[in-house]
């Protein structure tokens, strides 16, 4: 039975083993980077602080006691016993609250931006980085096929079949790609460093794959209901203001207090009662409902202008990314009707052309299928860039 019970522990643990071990996909990865972010984490705990402060001062103010005592040459003393609470309408409205409340809103929007910030740069490095990894793919099958002509050429070069500017040519056509192939994998190890630096911590990332994204139809229909952080921190400002004016009208309130009053002389003729007092306030906030209000007005210029900018930025990148896709399109096209490889191969085993010839025909199908793979990774940028605001 134990033994039993050893072997389920382990099939489970090889299990999640397997399970761990397994590649993420882009989203997951992309998820993986922002949930170790030191970046965000600082933003979370400064956004706690924040928002704990914004929790203090909505209390009523503490009650006062005061005692006094005072005697006379004639042996009469005389004991005084104040206390007093005091009140005011913007605790009592829930004024202060509703202003803590807003200030928790704008508080959060600092890590809606920072989250912002980093997931648009960290989308970017893994869209390179999927490109590098296409890339390596290709120049990796390249490597190997230049690799099988120099050998062929050298073998005949040795039995006097070719001569050596063919030589020359096939072994400088297979170290070109050695060299691409090799300073591919010092940018894809590069990347890849840059994206765990940013995660602080290992990403098991290895797929190709860009992320599924497609622009909206309609970009009128998109815009109408589009927003970034900035915007919506701009928006979470202006709450801020208005919750300000609120406090300040409840500030023009005159505030009171309620105590309990008691002299006592050790005689009968000691007095007690209750008191009351209110406060007028005619010079304290002179000038804060204009200052309220003018905060108000910046904020709501601000969220104006930063939606205008947003709006024009965003139809540029849309419309370039477009584009982009067209030209990525055609260009895909062009390379799939013009690549003759294969056939060059089969040309070349059979002696049709030389390895000179080979090899001029070969370049201009290698420089579009690298012309493909870039247009492909402008329009993931592009893609990448769009869609920061709404990751």
């Amino acid at each position: 039975m134990k033994i039993n019970k050893i072997i389920v522990s382990l099939v489970l643990a090889l299990a999640c083993t397997g399970m761990y071990a397994q590649s993420l996909d882009y989203n997951q990865a992309l998820n993986r980077v922002l949930e170790g972010n030191l970046r965000l984490k600082v933003e979370s705990s400064r956004t706690e602080a924040q928002m704990l402060e914004n929790r203090t001062g909505m209390n009523l103010p503490n009650p006062e006691v005061e005692y006094s005592y005072q005697g006379n040459r004639y042996g009469v003393d005389k004991k005084t016993l104040d206390v007093t609470q005091e009140f005011d309408f913007t605790t009592l409205s829930g004024a202060k609250k509703g202003l803590a409340a807003a200030k928790d809103s704008r508080a959060k929007e600092n890590i809606s931006i920072v989250r912002s910030n980093v997931e648009s740069e960290t989308d970017q490095l893994m869209t390179e980085i999927v490109y590098l990894r296409k890339m390596k793919e290709m120049l990796n099958l390249q490597l190997s096929q230049d690799k099988k002509v120099f050998e062929a050429v050298e073998s005949m070069y040795a039995n006097g079949a070719v001569n050596i500017v063919e030589l020359n040519a096939a072994k400088m056509e297979y170290r070109l790609t050695e060299n691409a192939y090799k300073l591919n994998g010092i940018e894809l190890a590069n990347s890849m460093s840059q994206l765990e630096r940013i995660a602080n911590g290992t990403v098991n990332w290895t797929d190709a794959k860009y992320m599924e994204y497609e622009l909206p139809a309609d970009f009128d229909a998109w815009s109408r209901t589009a927003s970034n952080p900035e915007i919506d921190a701009a928006n979470a400002d202006a709450r801020v203001a208005q919750q300000e004016i609120t406090i300040q009208k409840r500030e023009q309130l005159p505030n009171f207090s309620i105590g309990y009053r008691s002299e006592m002389t050790g005689r009968e003729d000691s007095f007690y009662g209750g008191s009351i007092g209110l406060e007028i306030p005619l010079w304290q906030n002179r000038g804060k409902m204009k200052a309220a209000k003018a905060a108000k007005l910046a904020a709501e210029l601000e969220h104006e202008a930063l939606r205008e900018e947003f709006i024009i930025s965003q139809r540029n990148i849309y419309s370039k990314a477009l584009q982009l896709k067209k030209t990525s399109e055609e260009i895909t096209r062009l390379s799939d009707e013009c690549d003759i490889a294969d056939k060059l191969q089969k040309m070349l085993n059979l002696g049709e052309i030389s390895v000179t010839d080979y090899i001029n025909q070969l370049k201009p199908i290698l420089e579009m299928k690298q012309k493909k793979l870039e247009c492909e990774r402008d329009y993931q940028l592009e893609l990448a860039r769009f869609r920061a605001c709404n990751l």
